[in-house]
């Protein structure tokens, strides 16, 4: 783990964590506790797991964060709006979203098309591959943090859109995709003591008000001994790395491949239109508990307007979540897919995909377009 020994020994966090350390090594001598080898084991298991846990928050406080490869393209975009402070774009567009929107959305071309239209735009991507949306949301928090107070001021003063992908998976489930990626760097990163207090909540609410299955015992381990694991984690089991001097990756995940699986689904995307169809009459989603997500991106202090989009795809159990979705949230701006039959039509070849589920380039550029044509004739941007 990289060190800053000025600035580090500065944090009280940091230093209550040694005095804790220092504090057991003394009670930990029998003759210190009067000869009772039971209290000095106990003062000493005490002592070190709460200097463990502020040696922990001191780490986090400084800006020494789990070395993951998510960290490395939300430092990317760290770098460029830093670059741009004092001279940013009218209109800032957040995408976040999985695999579905990070495959079908080229940010970069969105950007382009809208300021050939006379807007001034910049496209902010956080479509990442297999997260959940609490792992999103600690990528937006750690963007806020470490872009520092003057960005959020200045970012506050632009029309800020947080574009989010609707999408049945990560929607129904705070911890999609934890099975998948048990004890791995990119699950201990997020699941951080407080955002393993909201995935245990958001468990248990999805499934009191939508009615989906009751979170398992193991589940709930699973989530809370990341978080355990974190409290107390002194770098030995995750390396720390320092955000200034994390690895930036340029978050382009499959926008510049024109192949594909050789396997497609025999489902006709035109079908899309028969599933908004019957989904649209079932009953309406209960989702409260992303009311958790609003709260955690709420409190970083960035003042948004949510802005729900969905990708075309051949799962029929995500077409119907989407209609669902949409039929519930009526009061929030969503851009659908329904009755899109031209789309449709375009992206039916085999050609525009990569598998089942994912578009390829050719499939991006046809979305993409059509996105950024949503987004003007909802009217949300100005100029």
């Amino acid at each position: 783990m990289n060190w800053h020994p000025l600035s580090s020994w500065g944090d009280p966090t940091l230093a209550v964590g040694c005095f804790c350390l220092i504090t057991l090594s003394l009670l930990a001598q029998p003759k210190a506790a009067g000869g009772r080898a039971w209290y000095a084991l106990a003062s000493a298991l005490l002592g070190l797991l709460v200097g463990a846990c502020w040696i922990h928050l001191g780490f986090l406080r400084l800006g020494y964060w789990p070395k993951t490869e998510n960290r490395g393209y939300t430092a990317h975009t760290i770098e460029q709006v830093r670059e741009e402070k004092g001279r940013f774009a009218t209109n800032i567009l957040i995408l976040e979203g999985g695999s579905y929107a990070a495959r079908a959305i080229d940010a970069e071309a969105l950007e382009t098309q809208l300021e050939k239209r006379g807007y001034s735009v910049r496209v902010l991507p956080f479509c990442r591959p297999g997260a959940p949306q609490l792992e999103r949301v600690a990528e937006l928090q750690h963007f806020v943090r470490q872009a520092g107070p003057a960005v959020l001021a200045e970012l506050n003063q632009r029309n800020l859109l947080l574009l989010s992908e609707i999408h049945a998976g990560y929607n129904l489930n705070p911890v999609s995709q934890l099975s998948s990626n048990l004890f791995s760097s990119r699950t201990l990163g997020y699941l951080q003591p407080d955002l393993t207090r909201q995935a245990i909540q958001g468990l248990w609410l999805s499934h009191l008000y939508d009615g989906t299955k009751a979170p398992t015992a193991g589940v709930c381990y699973d989530v809370l001994s990341h978080g355990l694991l974190n409290a107390f984690n002194v770098g030995a089991l995750l390396r720390y790395e320092h955000w200034t001097e994390t690895k930036t990756l340029s978050p382009r995940f499959g926008l510049d491949q024109n192949k594909k699986k050789p396997v497609i689904s025999k489902f006709p995307i035109t079908n899309i239109l028969n599933e908004f169809t019957r989904a649209a009459t079932n009953q309406p989603l209960d989702l409260r508990w992303l009311q958790l997500v609003d709260a955690d991106l709420t409190a970083t202090g960035l003042k948004y307007r949510r802005v729900y989009f969905s990708t075309p795809s051949h799962s029929r159990d995500n077409l119907q979540h989407i209609a669902r979705f949409e039929a519930t949230f009526t009061q929030t701006t969503s851009i659908s897919l329904a009755g899109e039959t031209n789309l449709l039509m375009r992206l039916s070849p085999p050609e525009m995909w990569y598998d089942d589920n994912h578009l390829n380039k050719f499939g991006a550029e046809v979305y993409t377009e059509w996105l950024g044509n949503q987004i003007v004739a909802e009217g949300l941007l100005i100029h």
